[in-house]
């Protein structure tokens, strides 16, 4: 009778067995959580960075196609852009500018891209 007994004790695991179990793979759990909502964050900025290089792209081509692009700012998909003009350096006689424009693309207060372009313009007539 006693081998019986010593038998049915063997089988199973105690409950300290079972609680380090537990904690490992609930530390395991965590570590895969994190790196699942740090994936999804990169994505996510990614895919406003990309959004934000568009948008730059398309402010700075107007103001190549229209030099009265004035500065000013605005908000277009969820993103704000502010857009800066000044000229650099003009010819002797007044006729050509070298013009910066500048165009910030942010999404929630924090930049994501800034362009810079350089353009000679005429600015006056002869």
């Amino acid at each position: 009778m006693e081998e019986c007994a010593v038998r049915q004790a063997e089988f199973g695991f105690t409950l300290v067995e079972v609680l380090v179990a537990l904690v490992m793979a609930t530390f395991l759990l965590m570590i895969i959580l994190d790196g699942a909502s740090s994936a999804r964050r990169q994505s996510q900025y990614a895919t406003a960075h990309q959004a934000a290089v568009r948008l730059g792209e398309a402010i700075l081509a107007r103001s190549g196609s229209d030099p009265t692009v004035r500065p000013g700012h605005g908000s277009e998909a969820g993103l704000d852009w502010t857009t800066s003009r000044h000229a650099l350096a003009t010819d002797r006689r007044g006729l050509y500018a070298l013009v910066v424009t500048q165009v910030d693309v942010s999404k929630d207060g924090r930049r994501l891209e800034s362009f810079t372009t350089r353009r000679l313009e005429r600015i006056a007539t002869p």
